[in-house]
């Protein structure tokens, strides 16, 4: 760099120090004006203040001062006239010189030093095993198509180049807007937009699936129809109980809403144990619950391991009596089993009107009060009949996460911590400290922050301002960033194109990014259990209320949505999504749309029943 060179005697005596031997055309290059390279070559060499060496097979002009390195390291002769007192012996002077030369070289492999210097590669392989042993080296693949792992680099060196690529790579990115962030989220996540289906199917992607949505409590009752269906091609129930049958796949409770539903978190078994504690899924006693029954429970379960409905079973305690202590230990996050089929046994009850409380005896407190009829009970089922509510084996979930065996404290939270960020950069692609406020993840982003910071230096993760308003702090995995914008480019393509692209998507949805990294266009709407979003092209435009009673508009009524989000609606009633869509209340503006659709007003508002 022309700022750089030296443009004195005395700068080049110092860059001589600095760096080491240099050539006739070498330290011209690094001298300024033209000239003084012949200059310091002849007078410094009179003064003695510098020397000239034949090294490597070319003359170079050193520091006095190094002589004796040069002299012990590399074998050349010196002339006279050096003062005694710098002839003394250097120890280790192949190892000093090289490691000067590496501070101001990038990754190389052992010939290049080997050539520079004119030693073996035998004597020089062995000399740059010790500095890595030092730790003055690092020794590696650092450049693309290197030696195979064979390559060496100062240490300092690399942090400076690393710092340098990653400035400039956050430099290259320019923010986009938020409905770019908005449009990318479903594509991340391969949910469908109305009228097509998602992509792959199989039990290979529901498990890239179940990555995605790793300790992320979601409504069992909405889980399958809302998110998965939208994401695996075909997807049917089966899929799941087999993975979950087949322990690929457990889940935990996180928490009841009523009677017959809760929200419950994912994981892949091999994950669960390092994974669910981090974000507070850990199996903890439930001290709402602790009647007989429940007492009961925990003993057998961890007693025996898991156990089946049978081995449950006392005669003191009713079937009910078991299955509502069961499920109350369960949406509590104590107990789980290898059976999907239970949960959604109980979670399709919800659709049966609930009845008066049976006049069994009571389980004391913290009592769920499900009736038979809320737990999928047949009257006419023989006496002694598995309980649909309870099928499969049950265990207790601390047991099922127990500690990691031969791993230090240290190190499981340290793979703990990697993990959480893992499953977060995965799940969002562009992680933003409001994505993570909105996991309610212990600690929050600061907890995960320096992992961020880690996972940047290896590479493995961007950090930089990658969407418009949402602060500095926005980390980024490499591919997440080309579809960011990629989506930008797609949604202007459409918009001259004249088409939509319309996702229908459960207001909890990580896929939906509103109340999350966004905020809602229009005060009112919240993340709710069974209220959904409508995206067009990425744009937050209605809110369906939880209930499916009412719409809220979050953009403008500009006619240049209104008429795609009512055609959604209509699809969704027409794929037997929903049964049926009671609009009672809407924009105004919306009614020669919703009509167009095929709604018909009805003493209630908009009406539509699947056909």
């Amino acid at each position: 760099r022309a700022d750089r060179r030296v443009s004195s005697l005395e700068g080049v005596v110092d860059l001589l120090r600095r760096i080491g031997d240099l050539s006739a055309g070498e330290l011209a290059q690094r001298c300024n004006p033209e000239g003084l390279a012949s200059q310091a070559w002849e007078v410094l060499v009179d003064a003695r203040r510098a020397v000239v060496l034949r090294v490597g097979g070319e003359q170079r002009l050193i520091a006095v001062e190094d002589a004796a390195r040069y002299r012990d390291g590399v074998g050349v002769a010196l002339a006279p006239g050096i003062p005694d007192a710098l002839l003394e012996p250097a120890p280790d002077a192949l190892i000093q010189l090289v490691r000067r030369w590496a501070r101001t070289h990038g990754p190389f492999d052992v010939d290049q030093p080997a050539e520079r210097f004119g030693v073996s590669r035998v004597e020089m392989s062995a000399t740059l095993d010790v500095l890595v042993s030092g730790g003055k080296l690092l020794k590696g693949g650092f450049r693309p198509g290197g030696a195979g792992g064979q390559e060496f680099c100062d240490a300092e060196v690399l942090r400076v180049a690393r710092r340098r690529c990653l400035a400039a790579l956050r430099k290259e990115v320019e923010p986009v807007d938020a409905a770019a962030l908005a449009g990318f989220l479903p594509v991340w996540h391969g949910a469908a937009a109305v009228g097509e289906k998602a992509e792959r199917g199989g039990p290979d992607r529901l498990l890239e699936v179940i990555g995605q949505l790793e300790a992320l409590p979601l409504a069992a009752s909405h889980l399958e129809a809302d998110v998965l269906e939208q994401r695996v091609r075909g997807y049917q129930g089966q899929l799941l109980d087999e993975l979950v049958a087949a322990g690929e796949v457990m889940w935990v409770g996180a928490g009841s809403l009523g009677a017959s539903d809760g929200r419950i978190v994912l994981a892949r078994r091999d994950q669960a144990e390092i994974l669910l504690p981090r974000f507070g899924h850990t199996g903890a006693r439930a001290a709402d619950f602790d009647s007989d029954v429940h007492e009961h429970i925990r003993e057998t379960l961890g007693l025996r391991g898991a156990c089946f409905y049978r081995e449950l079973v006392a005669p003191r305690w009713t079937d009910r009596d078991l299955t509502a202590a069961v499920w109350d230990l369960a949406w509590a996050g104590e107990v789980t089993s290898d059976s999907f089929a239970a949960l959604r046994a109980v979670t399709r009850s919800q659709r049966v009107a609930r009845r008066g409380r049976s006049s069994s005896k009571s389980l004391g407190p913290g009592s769920s009060g499900l009736s038979r009829h809320h737990l999928g009970f047949r009257p006419a089922a023989p006496r002694g009949a598995v309980p649909a509510a309870l099928q499969g084996r049950w265990s207790l979930v601390d047991r099922e996460l127990g500690p990691s065996r031969g791993v230090s404290a240290s190190a499981a939270a340290t793979d703990s911590a990697v993990a959480a960020v893992s499953v977060l950069m995965e799940r969002y692609g562009v992680l933003t400290r409001d994505a993570v406020r909105s996991e309610s993840l212990p600690g929050g982003f600061t907890s995960v922050y320096q992992v961020l910071r880690s996972l940047e230096e290896a590479g493995r993760v961007r950090r930089g301002y990658f969407v418009a308003g949402l602060g500095a702090a926005q980390f980024a995995l490499p591919g997440a960033v080309d579809r960011l914008r990629s989506e930008v480019r797609d949604a202007s393509s459409r918009q001259v194109g004249g088409g939509h692209r319309v996702h229908l998507l459960a207001a909890t949805d990580p896929a939906n990014p509103y109340g999350a990294a966004l905020a809602w266009p229009v005060k009112g709407p919240s993340r709710s259990v069974g209220a959904y979003v409508v995206l067009v092209d990425g744009r937050g435009c209605a809110y369906i209320e939880r209930g499916l009673g009412g719409l809220t508009a979050l953009a403008d009524l500009d006619g240049s949505w209104e008429v795609a989000v009512c055609r959604a609606l209509a699809g969704a009633v027409g794929e037997r999504r929903w049964p049926r869509l009671v609009l009672s209340r809407y924009p105004e503006a919306l009614e020669g749309p919703l009509k167009d659709a095929g709604f018909l007003p009805g003493p209630k508002g908009m009406v539509l029943y699947h056909r």
